[in-house]
């Protein structure tokens, strides 16, 4: 630097490292923290809080807020001789939604935890002391888990071992990936540099089908330089100084001579390729309650068609019904509310036999004395009514959804969010509204919440760059004030277009899985390629840690252990039994072309007020929801092979015909 600044800026004087990093560092954190307040303040926060371990072995959990689609550094803790348990957990949580309020201005209404005991604990302890406040388990991570449920299966997991094991083997000796790295470009003329074989890393979620898909993909490349090489490549194993060399090289060459070994690799990528997607959809910073739902629905759509084989079907339909039910909790409701909220989705899609107009009333008005600690009047209902029904302030041309589904084909995000703002007719945007704008309220509220905690893993990626080898003795307190600055510069970098907009993540829309077809000759197309790591630490037990994870989060919790005539409704059906359908014009999640299955409707409305005497009700009255899975939705018939956009990208439904939408 001395040297830079000598030839460039003559007579300058450069600051020691103790100024950089105190005054200087100092000073841009400040500058970061009023630019953060000036763009978040009074807004609605989804905190997030996870621990991490840095290169020194020291204990950290870091908590982060989102608003407005955007990721800030809160406060990072040094747990160094802090008990890790609930009651700790709750504590810092606490103090950092209070710091969040004095230093940011914001309005905290959610918090998102991993399932760890800690985690779980805090979220209980917080869901008892602040009935306002929104407590999830991180959904990125549940999807993640659904992997080691898959892998668990003995048959396809030793798939995956002999898949890695190919990967490994090839990327461990560099002749052999000599070998194979010529054979590519023999075998693909097109192809102008050789494919790399990607290692799954344990902290890139969806890297297990990247490396299985470019496995396949250079399958016919593999099996010719076995083909031409075998002789050869057994003798480099031979060279080798381990004690299993040999044996693991005859393995290896076997199963890339074994034509089985590719069709049931095959079937692995068909199986956990939705896995996939839906993780890349739940990791991202705007994940909001409906995406979760709407994925795990698409997902049982997906696992529920007769294309999958009889033994996943059943796993993986039981499977998506413990993470429905252990990750949403008793927080169902919520949920169920997202959907409905959405207001390119409304009440279609859901089935009104497991959900009825008077439930949805029950939740909405639950949802606001829980959020406002007031009982909403009776212009609230009929506001819910006339949503359903696409009337007055609620109809397509006043929300103006026709242009933002537009926005959407363009392959933008549409903020939901931003659609109720615009119906919003108060003044204060902290104002507790009673009547008919409390439902815009309540849409605000719920669809601003955030269901991942992915904002601590992005910053953990940034810690990890700050605090190396080299300088592993900067404190917790340096690394995040580094953190913080870069995070700003590389916002305002982004914001004045000095750095490329980073595309979204491609893993391809044929992804449901399709009758067993051979796959000796590789012709998917290119996959996003990784670059492989320098080193395999931690790296090589990927997929029995993904077992071992999923076999410990499918142990029940004590939520689970309530009495089952506690507020359940649509419960007691076996998992596969398909739910009865209604009519085949709405026998669709895409939308009918009439009234959808769950239609709200003034008669619904009177039935329910009758029943129901207007009275305050208390924040702790209200029982949890308990819906099935494969109840809540109308689904397509199980033998429907077709993508259903509906669900998969909820911003993006489209529907025909008249009626609410």
């Amino acid at each position: 630097m001395h040297v830079f600044f000598g030839k460039w800026l003559p007579g300058a004087k450069v600051p020691d490292r103790r100024k950089l990093s105190g005054a200087f560092l100092d000073a841009a954190v400040s500058t970061a923290h009023a630019a953060t307040q000036s763009r978040a303040r009074g807004q609605l926060a989804t905190g997030a809080s996870d621990g991490w371990r840095n290169i020194a072995k020291t204990n950290v959990i870091t908590s982060t807020m989102t608003v407005g689609g955007q990721i800030d550094l809160v406060r990072t803790h040094d747990m160094t001789g802090r008990p890790k348990t609930g009651d700790e957990h709750a504590k810092i949580i606490r103090g950092d939604m209070e710091h969040m309020r004095e230093v940011y201005e914001v309005r905290p209404i959610a918090w998102v935890t991993d399932d760890g005991p800690d985690g779980k604990g805090a979220r209980n302890i917080l869901r008892a002391e602040y009935p306002w406040l929104m407590t999830f388990v991180c959904w990125a991570h549940q999807s993640n888990l659904l992997a080691g449920d898959y892998l668990a299966w003995p048959i396809y997991r030793d798939t995956v071992n002999a898949a890695l094991d190919i990967v490994r083997w090839f990327n461990n000796h560099s002749s052999a990936l000599e070998l194979f790295n010529k054979e590519q470009l023999y075998t693909y003329p097109d192809r102008t540099q050789p494919l790399v074989l990607i290692l799954p890393n344990l902290t890139r979620w969806t890297t297990h089908v990247q490396s299985i898909g470019r496995l396949l993909l250079l399958a016919r490349a593999l099996q010719a330089c076995v083909l031409r090489n075998k002789e050869q490549l057994l003798e480099i194993a031979s060279k080798s100084q381990t004690d299993n060399a040999a044996v693991t090289a005859r393995k290896v060459v076997a199963s890339i001579e074994d034509s089985d070994f590719w069709r049931r690799l095959d079937r692995v990528e068909a199986h956990l390729k939705p896995l996939a997607v839906a993780t890349n959809l739940l990791q991202a910073t705007h994940t909001r309650l409906d995406h979760v739902l709407l994925t795990l629905a698409n997902l049982y759509r997906i696992y529920n068609s007769d294309d999958v084989e009889p033994e996943i079907r059943v796993r993986m339909l039981d499977k998506l019904e413990l993470r429905w039910k252990k990750g949403a909790g008793k927080d169902q409701d919520l949920f169920i509310l997202a959907v409905f909220l959405n207001p390119y989705i409304r009440g279609y899609c859901f089935n009104r036999e497991a959900l009825a107009p008077a439930d949805l009333y029950t939740m909405a008005e639950n949802a606001f004395v829980r959020f406002f600690d007031c009982a909403p009047d009776f212009d609230f209902s009929d506001a819910l009514v006339d949503y359903a029904n696409c009337k007055a302030e609620f109809t397509d041309a006043r929300m103006r959804l026709l242009g933002r589904q537009e926005q959407a084909e363009r392959d933008q995000d549409v903020d939901l969010v931003s659609i109720w703002q615009s119906i919003d007719q108060s003044n204060d945007p902290g104002a507790i509204c009673k009547g008919r704008n409390g439902v815009v309220k309540l849409a605000i509220r719920i669809l601003s919440a955030i269901a991942n905690s992915g904002g601590p893993e992005r910053m953990f990626s940034d810690f990890g760059i700050t605090h190396t080898k080299l300088r592993n003795r900067s404190s917790t307190e340096l690394v995040h004030k580094t953190t913080t600055v870069r995070v700003s510069v590389r916002r305002e970098n982004a914001a004045t277009g000095h750095v490329r907009r980073r595309l979204k993540r491609k893993l391809g829309l044929d992804y449901e899985p399709q009758a067993a077809v051979d796959t000796t000759a590789a012709t998917a197309e290119d996959e996003l390629e990784i670059p492989y790591p320098d080193n395999e630490d931690g790296l090589l037990d990927f997929q029995q840690e993904l077992v071992a994870a999923a076999i410990d989060s499918s142990e029940p919790d004590d939520i689970d252990q309530e009495d089952d005539n506690t507020g359940t409704i649509g419960s007691g059906a076996n998992l596969l039994t398909r739910p009865a359908t209604v009519d085949s014009a709405a026998a669709t999640l895409s939308g009918p072309s009439t009234a959808g299955p769950l239609f709200l409707s003034a008669a619904d409305l009177s039935a329910f007020q009758e029943r129901q005497p207007r009275q305050r009700p208390a924040r702790s009255s209200a029982r949890p929801t308990r819906i099935l899975l494969k109840d809540l939705f109308v689904y397509p018939p199980a033998t429907t092979p077709v993508l259903n956009e509906a669900l998969t990208h909820s911003s993006r439904v489209n529907r025909t015909g008249p009626g609410p939408i």
